[in-house]
């Protein structure tokens, strides 16, 4: 079995679901510079899945909006 990993920002990633949302609101507010800094302070420079960042992206969505200074 091979691994392939690649490497994208946020802006690109093709969240689903809750992750799809949450980025519809953070680009509404224009934030995903923001959003970019925050997942590489989170996660770091460790390979990470695509379903990872969209489980953080949708499960730790109030925490996420709060460090944005986003009301939503």
């Amino acid at each position: 079995m091979i691994k392939v990993y690649e490497e994208l920002t946020i802006a690109e990633f093709n969240a689903w679901q809750g992750g799809e949302d949450i980025l519809d609101i953070i680009r509404e507010y224009d934030k995903m510079e923001e959003l970019e800094e925050l997942a590489e302070e989170v996660f770091g420079d460790e390979p990470i899945s695509d379903t990872m960042l969209n489980d953080w992206l949708w499960f730790d969505r109030d925490e996420i909006l709060f460090q944005l200074d986003i009301e939503y």
